[in-house]
């Protein structure tokens, strides 16, 4: 069994990085895809108590809600400028679901909506 105690320091060294809640979080996704099946178990396990959990669990939700958000906001302009017959070119589908912001995606869902072209959606719109 994997020792409490080394899964301690790990999680103390993520926490003290100073890293960001995402920097952490990917670390932890790397580190427990990399550990044996009793060092993730054990790390799991300490992640769930409350002194860990603030620092882990919680930002590894908010992070995956906001992923999930942003894939969904993604899919939709998409599926709606499919619908719309506008086809997107493929740079231009790597442009949507590239896309880290959520005002971003929101301006262009409701662009995709209305707008005449594939390339009206993607228009900056300071050089109008």
């Amino acid at each position: 069994m994997a020792s409490e105690a080394g899964a301690r320091l790990v999680l103390t060294a993520i926490r003290e990085t100073g890293a960001s809640d995402a920097d952490r979080s990917r670390l932890m996704a790397i580190i427990l895809n990399r550990a044996s099946d009793d060092a993730r178990q054990t790390l799991e396990a300490l992640m769930s108590n409350t002194e860990w959990k603030d620092d882990f669990i919680e930002s590894h939700v908010k992070i995956g809600v906001e992923q999930g958000t942003a894939n969904a906001k993604a899919q939709g302009i998409l599926d709606a400028m499919d619908t719309r017959g506008l086809r997107p070119t493929e740079d231009q589908r790597a442009k949507v679901t590239a896309a880290a912001g959520i005002a971003q995606l929101d301006r262009w869902f409701k662009l995709a909506l209305t707008a005449d072209t594939a390339d009206d959606v993607f228009r900056d719109p300071s050089s109008d």
